[in-house]
């Protein structure tokens, strides 16, 4: 269900076919990350076992392997607590919480409440021991479905709206087949999209099938009645909606993506539209096309990959060449009445946005390069990727009272911010490119600091990615492959300030380095912690014949002249502290700082 349905046609996949795949996902509290190594980091809430670790190597609020799980090509978290994998031979492992059979392993509540280690679906009304010959699988709330080999489709768990499928109200623990209606199996399927208690399918011929819950018109349908059989999606003039490449169903709504680029959405897909307050606004009971928002046009255009989540969507949209992430709903979470969330991403703190907005960075940019999306509870995720050095990156947002951030805190998030500590993303290679070297100095009064931690950050990152103590002449050296970064130095003693990348004490505001070829001679000055000098004319060797050298804290010659009786009034003619270097008539040298202040 709801994750980034873009076709990359360069990655090379385990399985013999894979209709939809799903590398990052998140459940209610918790994150999954599919590694290139086709093994799963899990990280946020355990109450239910949904992250299949413990934590006695890594808090389970950062990423950790899920130790004895391999050869996944697929994973969905779904919009609860528990969680099902796709493996490359074709079975579904599951685990979590199992309330109405919803791990498909022919056990429930109160025989089996929760599972810790993932367990193998079992087959069902396939007929065989375990479900086999799995093309996708997507789950909801408390149901799950699964996509075969043969275009047919098999749900289990919760079954009280109907949203398995089959034409019952009861709960299945074990795979049973979606019918067509109560004789025929339904078929010809190429995506599946499980909701809060409702379902899509997309057919081979491009057409869009809902079935389930309907009490917020969710699926669009032309009525507001439950179907327990899949009954077509329409537009307003009750025709079938066509030409869709893809389907996404959130808690209360739905989205569709037509061949043209533009999005239709179903039931809340604005976000909440009824709770303690009231109505917020009327649901339709057919899909209605996502206007534009912040986006140049009337209507979303120029999509190419969409998701809904929890009470949010999401989309990628492109631009004059460029892809952004868009997005709106709930921006708060899990209701509209907390003050926690933060899901857009666009750095605001408003309950809500009807229409879509762009997703911003930490330098209050739009969020580009965007290749895959995931909506999920209260949180966004975004995967990009980076021409200039090859590279994929991984960017969160919005709640993160159970750590499902990743970042080892529990700290919001209102923009997109990159999150590092995780593997190289499944179905992308490591970096294999090119690394240059990066070394300069670090001094003080032009003289070398020896035993200065420097560290290395790649732009956006929370964590260095390298570090080094500078030696006798102050020199440091990196070797790091291509990016945009910028430079702490952290002082040896409380003598100075920490310095970032220059004259600096905030990382928002240091000097950054394109790397693409080697950097040398990168000079960083530390300012000591007592710039003011009282009266530099009483040093003994300032004294007329002199000469005096002024650099600004870079290191960077501003003036020099021969010491008069005028030159205090050049030292105050400098508003930002300088250094001072004064060589007396026997060439030795004296080094001050001087901050008028």
């Amino acid at each position: 269900m709801r994750c980034f349905k873009i076709i990359v046609f360069w990655l090379v996949f385990s399985t013999t076919c894979i209709a939809q795949q799903f590398v990052f996902s998140g459940g209610y509290g918790y994150s999954m990350y599919l590694c290139n190594t086709q093994t799963l980091q899990s990280w946020g809430d355990n109450s239910y076992g949904q992250l299949a670790r413990t934590n006695e190597d890594i808090s389970y609020i950062r990423p950790c392997t899920i130790q004895n799980l391999a050869n996944v090509v697929s994973v969905d978290a779904g919009l609860g607590s528990f969680c099902c994998a796709l493996t490359a031979d074709g079975h579904v492992l599951s685990w979590g919480h199992n309330f109405y059979g919803e791990l498909g392993i022919g056990a429930t509540c109160p025989g089996i409440c929760e599972a810790f280690s993932p367990d193998t679906v079992l087959g069902g009304e396939t007929g065989t021991e375990f479900l086999e010959h799995v093309t996708a699988i997507s789950v909801g709330q408390t149901h799950a479905y699964a996509l075969l080999e043969t275009g047919e489709v098999v749900a289990w768990g919760n079954n009280y709206y109907g949203q398995l499928g089959n034409g019952e109200t009861t709960s299945e623990t074990t795979p049973v087949y979606v019918k067509a209606n109560s004789t025929e199996r339904l078929s010809n399927i190429a995506m599946i999209s499980a909701g809060g208690n409702h379902g899509f399918a997309l057919t081979n011929n491009g057409e869009a099938l809902a079935w389930g819950d309907n009490q917020a018109d969710q699926l669009g349908c032309g009525d507001s009645e439950i179907h327990e059989y899949p009954v077509p999606v329409v537009d307003k003039s009750g025709t079938p909606l066509s030409n869709i490449q893809s389907i996404d169903a959130g808690l209360f709504f739905g989205l569709l993506l037509q061949n043209n680029g533009y999005v239709y959405g179903t039931g809340a897909y604005k976000g909440t539209h009824n709770d303690q307050s009231g109505i917020h606004y009327k649901t339709l009971n057919y899909a209605e096309r996502v206007i534009g928002g912040e986006t140049p046009n009337n209507y979303l255009e120029n999509v190419c990959a969409i998701s809904a989540g929890f009470s949010h969507a999401m989309a990628i949209t492109v631009e004059k060449g460029k892809k952004y992430v868009v997005s709106w709903g709930d921006n708060r979470f899990p209701n509209l009445y907390q003050t926690s969330g933060g899901q857009l991403g666009n750095n605001s703190q408003t309950k809500q946005a009807y229409a879509p907005v762009y997703m911003k960075t930490s330098t209050s940019e739009r969020l580009q390069n965007a290749e895959k999306i995931n909506a999920g509870c209260g949180v966004s995720y975004v995967a990009t990727f980076n021409d200039f050095n090859q590279e994929v990156l991984f960017f969160v947002c919005g709640k993160n009272a159970d750590g499902q951030l990743g970042f080892g805190d529990r700290v919001d998030r209102f923009v997109a911010t990159k999150l590092s500590a995780i593997g190289t993303l499944y179905g992308y290679p490591d970096y294999d490119g090119p690394k240059y070297h990066v070394s300069g100095k670090v001094v003080s009064a032009l003289k070398p600091i020896e035993n200065c931690y420097t560290y290395l950050y790649e732009e956006s990152e929370e964590l260095p990615v390298d570090s080094c103590v500078t030696d006798e002449n102050g020199t440091f050296s990196f070797l790091t492959k291509p990016c945009t970064a910028t430079i702490l130095a952290k002082s040896p003693s409380n003598n100075y300030y920490d310095t970032w990348g220059g004259n600096k004490t905030e990382q928002d505001d240091a000097t950054r380095f394109l790397i693409d070829a080697p950097i040398k001679n990168i000079v960083i000055t530390l300012s000591q912690s007592q710039t003011y000098i009282q009266d530099i004319s009483s040093q003994p060797l300032w004294q007329s014949g002199s000469l005096a050298y002024i650099y600004n804290l870079q290191g960077k010659l501003l003036q020099q002249f021969v010491v008069s009786t005028n030159s205090k009034a050049i030292l105050h003619s400098y508003a930002e502290p300088i250094l001072v270097v004064l060589q007396n008539k026997n060439q030795k040298e004296s080094f001050f700082y001087y901050n008028k202040q």
